[in-house]
């Protein structure tokens, strides 16, 4: 019984059989940068069991994105390098209840973060570096779960006013505007980690992430002020 799919980079792939969605047992599926696929099954919501599904360098102007609404077992969602344009999320991504990792960096997300994103109540880590987005809204504090946030390499990010508490690893190296707002970045921290403010030293540059307290990655000209 085939487990795992891995068709990472096969440029000669069109498209996947239907047969595909018979595949019961399918735990991870793979078809990142394929750049001459065209089609997708749309019955790959039949594969209650999938846990990883990696659409890494996806582009919807050649291929259209298949509906995740059930992909009940789904766990990690790989969207990296998509080309998103900015434009919404596929809509039904707030249907993926077990969903615990979601990658779109170098999407192109220049406007507001997708508002799906603040619905996954399971997300434990979120990766959005190298897009345009200017601010955090407070909505991630629904993410109560929210282990890691990678805000790295955000050139227009300059505000962050929240963070949930769950929090244990903020990188945000990277960002050059947020070091002119970094009164912002380190109130939201204190309210991030009140209860155990005394306890907590935040360090610059740390590369070790720990399993307590908060690792915080913070470029040498941004970040909390001495």
């Amino acid at each position: 019984m085939l487990e795992m799919l891995n068709l990472k980079g096969c440029q000669e792939l069109v498209t996947l059989p239907k047969s595909i969605c018979n595949l019961c047992f399918l735990q991870c599926l793979n078809v990142s940068y394929c750049s001459n696929r065209q089609k997708l099954p749309q019955n790959l919501r039949r594969l209650k069991g999938l846990k990883f599904l990696c659409f890494d360098g996806f582009n919807p102007m050649c291929c259209q994105l298949i509906s995740l609404s059930g992909l009940c077992s789904l766990k990690l969602l790989y969207l990296s390098k998509s080309n998103l344009m900015g434009e919404v999320i596929m809509s039904d991504i707030c249907c993926l209840d077990s969903l615990q990792v979601l990658d779109l960096s170098y999407c192109k997300i220049d406007g507001g973060i997708p508002s799906e994103i603040w619905r996954l109540s399971s997300l434990k880590q979120l990766v959005l570096k190298e897009n345009g987005s200017r601010s955090i809204p407070t909505r991630i504090n629904q993410l109560s779960m929210l282990r890691v946030l990678d805000l790295s390499h955000c050139p227009r990010l300059v505000q962050i006013v929240e963070l949930p508490s769950s929090l244990q690893v903020l990188d945000v190296h990277g960002c050059r505007w947020l070091g002119t707002s970094s009164h912002l970045l380190s109130s939201s921290l204190f309210k991030c980690f009140k209860a155990a403010i005394q306890d907590l030293e935040c360090m610059i540059d740390v590369r070790e992430p720990t399993s307590a307290g908060l690792t915080v990655f913070i470029s040498e000209n941004g970040g909390i002020p001495k």
